[in-house]
C-alpha cells in the first residue's frame, strides 16, 4: 500500500513492501495510509528485484522509476497569510483569500518564507494531491411532475429529454437555454442537477470501420500454435515481411484469447505507431485502452483506472504499458521487436524485452516476439529452441522491390555536388508525375550538425557539455545534443567578429530545403523529433500522408517503424554511410535491418524502387540487402563469435563521472586492475561516447563476460566508497 511520512522536513510518498516486528532505523509514525487495498502488485516488486541485481541504483530509485505515474502523489507547499506582511514582493504573492501555493520558480523566496513563519505571520502546510483526477460534467433531469407552467412552452428543449435521459449542461446552452433560465427551471424543480464522470478519450483522426479477417492456410497454423500455448509462459518469435499479414494473425489470437475471458497487451516501440495499430485494432475491436507517455494527465489517469478496474480486454501501448497491472492477462504481443527502443539507455538501463519474459511467467501467458527483421539475440534463442520460431513466407503476388545503389563519388565527377543523385531526382520526378508518393531518409536532426568560421576556425560548444552545438534553421537557435543547452544563432563570430559562419555538413531541415526547391509544386511533409513535440503531431502527419494530402514524407529513423501506405513506390536512402559508420559493435546490423524495414514501407500493390546513395557501395549492410535475411543473420553471427559478443557473451559498460578529469580517469584504471584480478575480460578506460556531459568528465570500461559473472562485478563495485565520483554499472554496451 501507499503511504504517506515525514523525512527530512518534507512529506513523501512511501510503498510498504513488508512488514517489521521492530526497527532501529525508524522514530516516525506513517503520517497516512492512501489506499484501501494494495494498489502496488507483486509484479512490481518482481520487475525492481531483477534490476536490482544488476545495477548499482538504489532500489527505491529503481522502483519508482518502474511505478506507473498515476500511483504517484502531487506535494505542494501551501503558505497562509496571518498577519500583515511589509515585504512587497512576497506580499504580491497571495491571492485573495491569503493563499500562496508554491512553485519550483518560488525557492528563492524560502529563507525568507521561513523567517515569517518564526515570526507567526504566515502558516506553512503541505497539500497533497494525487498525480490527476476524474473529470465530471454537470448533467440535468426533467421532472415530469413539476409545476411551473411557462417551462411547457420550451417543447424543443423538453424534447432533448426524450432522447437522451440525462441532458448535459453544454447541450443545454447549445441548444439556445441560457444560464439564468437553467437557474429559474432548477429553483422551480423542472430540472434536478447531478455531476456525471465522463472519460477523457483520445481524438482519432481515422475511421474505424469494421473489417472481416480471412486468414490463410499458414496464418491459420500459426494462430494454431500461439493459442495452443494460452495459460503457459511460453515465447514465440514471429518472422513476417509483410506488416498486414502479421497484424491479421495479431486479431485472430487476440480474438480467441477474448473468447476465453483473458486480456491482452500488445506493444509498439514508438508512440508513432500507435495510431496505425489502433487502428487496426479497433477495424475488429471496439474496447482498446491506450496507454503512453505522450498522453495528457487525464487522459493517462482515465486509461489507467479502466486497465486495473478491468474495464478494458484489450490495452495497446509503448513501453511504459509494460509495467501495467493488467488482471487475467492472457496474451502479450510486442511488434518490431527488433527496435532499439523496448531499451533505456538514459538513467537505469533496462531491456523491457527481459522484462515481458518475466511479465509472461508472472502471468503464465505466452508472449509473440515479432519482426520482419528479427533481432540477432532473438533469432539464436529461436534457433536453439528456446524461443517457438513461426515464419510466414512472402505471397507470390506480393510485388518485390527493385534496389538501385548510387555511388555518390561517380555523381561529383559527373559535376552533380548536390545531395540527391541524378538517378533519384529522375524517379522522384516521374513519381509525382504518376500521382504516387515518395518517402526520403536522412538520419541527422537538425540543419546542420554544427557551424564554423571561416575567418578564425571557431566551432560554438556546449559550455557544459563540450561538444558542438548544432543548428536549428527553422527555430533559429543552436542547440546541444546531450544537456539541451541552446543560445540563438547569429552570423557573427564570438570568437573574432567576423560574419564568415558557415553551416558545416547537413541535416534533416537541410534535406527538407533541398527537396522544396527542387521539387517547388510538390508538397512536402517532415518527420522527426523536432517536429512531433507537438500532442498528436506524428498521427496528423501519418494521416496526412496516408490520405495523400503529401507527396513526399521526409524523415530520420521514425519513418521505418512499421507504417503502411498504398501509394509509396519509391523510397530514397540518402547518404547510407551515415547509418553504418555510427561506433557501436552492431552498427552495420542495426543498418540493415533499418533499411530492410525502410523497404518495406513501399506498397504491397504497386511495383516499387529503393534507391541508396553512398560513398562505400561495397559494405556488408548493402551486400546483406541484396541477399537477404538468412545470409545477415548467418554472417553476422558468425562474426559476433569471432569477437565475442552477445549472444555468447554479455557486455557491460561501467561508467565513471566526476569533475577532476584525472581523479575520474584514475578512479576507472583502479577499478579495470581489481576487475582484472576477477578474471573478467576488461576493456578501456576509455573517454564515454558522451565524453563531457554538464560540466563532468566521463570515462568508461567495457566488460565482456558471462551471466554468471554479474554478481562479484556488483558486490566489488558497491564496496567501492568515492563520494566525489559517481560510478554507474550499466548491463549493455553505452550507446
Amino acid at each position: 500500500m501507499r503511504v504517506i511520512v515525514s523525512f527530512q522536513h518534507q512529506m513523501k510518498l512511501g510503498v510498504v513492501m513488508r512488514i517489521k516486528d521492530s526497527s532501529d532505523l525508524a522514530t516516525k509514525e506513517i503520517d497516512e495510509v492512501l489506499d484501501a487495498y494494495p494498489s502496488v502488485g507483486e509484479e512490481l516488486f518482481l520487475y525492481a528485484d531483477y534490476l536490482k541485481s544488476r545495477t548499482l541504483y538504489a532500489y527505491a530509485t529503481i522502483f519508482y522509476q518502474l511505478m506507473p505515474k498515476e500511483l504517484l502523489m502531487n506535494f505542494k507547499k501551501v503558505i497562509y497569510q496571518l498577519k500583515p506582511i511589509d515585504d512587497e514582493h512576497i506580499k504580491n504573492k497571495f491571492n485573495r483569500d491569503g493563499i500562496w501555493r508554491l512553485k519550483k520558480s518560488d525557492q528563492p523566496f524560502y529563507p525568507k518564507l521561513k523567517k515569517l513563519k518564526e515570526q507567526g505571520i504566515i502558516d506553512i502546510d503541505i497539500e497533497i494531491k494525487n498525480y490527476a483526477n476524474p473529470k465530471y460534467e454537470t448533467v440535468y433531469t426533467y421532472q415530469t411532475n413539476h409545476h411551473y407552467r411557462r417551462a411547457l412552452q420550451e417543447i424543443e428543449i423538453i424534447r432533448l429529454f426524450d432522447e437522451d435521459e440525462k441532458v448535459s449542461r453544454k447541450d443545454l446552452i447549445d441548444h439556445g437555454m441560457s444560464p439564468s433560465r437553467i437557474q429559474t427551471w432548477l429553483k422551480h424543480e423542472v430540472l434536478v442537477q447531478e455531476q456525471r464522470r465522463i472519460r477523457r478519450d483520445m481524438t482519432q483522426l481515422f475511421e474505424g470501420d469494421q473489417k472481416k479477417i480471412v486468414l490463410n492456410e499458414e496464418q491459420e497454423k500459426i494462430v494454431k500454435e500461439i493459442t495452443h500455448a494460452f495459460s503457459k509462459p511460453e515465447p514465440f518469435l514471429l518472422k513476417s515481411d509483410m506488416s498486414s499479414l502479421k497484424i491479421e494473425v495479431y486479431l485472430k489470437a487476440i480474438e480467441a484469447c477474448l473468447k476465453m475471458d483473458k486480456k491482452v497487451l500488445v506493444l509498439v516501440p514508438e508512440i508513432m505507431q500507435i495510431s496505425h495499430m489502433e487502428e487496426r485494432l479497433k477495424s475488429v475491436f471496439k474496447d482498446v485502452s491506450i496507454y503512453h507517455s505522450g498522453l495528457s494527465k487525464g487522459q493517462a489517469h482515465d486509461e489507467f483506472e479502466r486497465i486495473i478496474s478491468n474495464r478494458s480486454n484489450i490495452i495497446l501501448g509503448t513501453r511504459s504499458a509494460i509495467t501495467l497491472p493488467i488482471d487475467d492477462l492472457g496474451l502479450i504481443l510486442v511488434d518490431e521487436e527488433h527496435d532499439m527502443s523496448y531499451i533505456e539507455h538514459e538513467g537505469i538501463q533496462i531491456n523491457f524485452k527481459e522484462l515481458l519474459m518475466l511479465k509472461s511467467q508472472f502471468y503464465r501467458c505466452p508472449v509473440v516476439f515479432s519482426s520482419a527483421t528479427p533481432s540477432i539475440d532473438l533469432m539464436y534463442q529461436a534457433k536453439q529452441k528456446k524461443f517457438t520460431l513461426l515464419e510466414m513466407s512472402t505471397p507470390r503476388h506480393q510485388e518485390i522491390p527493385k534496389l538501385h545503389f548510387v555511388d555518390m563519388k561517380e555523381e561529383l565527377k559527373q559535376k552533380n555536388t548536390s545531395i540527391l543523385s541524378n538517378l533519384l531526382k529522375e524517379k522522384i520526378s516521374d513519381r509525382l508525375n504518376r500521382k504516387e508518393q515518395v518517402i526520403l531518409f536522412y538520419n541527422k536532426k537538425g540543419y546542420a550538425p554544427y557551424v564554423l568560421c571561416r575567418d578564425c576556425g571557431y566551432v560554438p560548444k556546449c559550455p557544459h557539455c563540450d561538444v558542438s552545438l548544432t543548428l536549428y534553421q527553422s527555430k533559429n537557435v543552436l542547440k546541444c545534443p546531450y544537456c539541451g543547452y541552446e543560445e540563438p544563432f547569429t552570423k557573427t563570430c564570438h570568437n573574432c567578429n567576423s560574419h564568415q559562419i558557415k553551416e558545416v555538413g547537413i541535416g534533416i531541415e537541410y534535406v527538407e530545403s533541398v527537396i522544396k526547391r527542387a521539387f517547388p509544386n510538390a508538397k512536402v511533409l517532415r518527420l522527426d523529433k523536432e517536429i512531433t513535440k507537438t500532442k498528436n503531431q506524428h498521427e496528423v502527419i501519418y494521416q496526412e500522408f496516408k490520405d495523400k494530402q503529401a507527396d513526399i514524407l521526409i524523415g530520420t529513423q521514425m519513418l521505418s517503424k512499421g507504417l503502411d501506405f498504398e501509394h509509396v513506390t519509391l523510397v530514397g536512402i540518402i547518404l547510407a554511410d551515415q547509418s553504418f559508420r555510427v561506433p557501436a559493435y552492431d552498427s552495420h546490423e542495426q543498418a540493415y535491418m533499418l533499411f530492410t524495414q525502410l523497404s518495406n514501407r513501399l506498397s504491397q500493390k504497386l511495383s516499387g524502387d529503393v534507391i541508396i546513395q553512398g560513398y562505400d557501395l561495397k559494405h556488408k549492410t548493402l551486400h546483406w540487402l541484396k541477399l537477404g535475411y538468412d545470409t545477415f543473420y548467418e554472417e553476422a553471427l558468425k562474426q559476433r563469435k569471432l569477437l565475442n559478443y552477445p549472444p555468447f557473451a554479455r557486455i557491460s559498460t561501467i561508467i565513471f563521472v566526476g569533475k577532476s578529469l584525472l581523479k575520474t580517469y584514475q578512479e576507472a584504471f583502479r577499478v579495470k586492475k581489481m576487475f582484472l584480478t576477477l578474471n573478467l575480460n576488461v576493456l578501456g578506460p576509455t573517454e564515454s561516447l558522451k565524453k563531457k556531459v554538464n560540466d563532468q568528465y566521463r570515462f568508461s570500461l567495457t566488460i565482456k563476460h558471462q551471466e554468471k559473472d554479474i554478481k562479484k562485478m556488483i558486490e566489488s563495485l558497491e564496496n567501492i566508497k568515492q563520494d566525489d565520483i559517481k560510478i554507474s554499472y550499466d548491463p549493455m554496451i553505452e550507446r
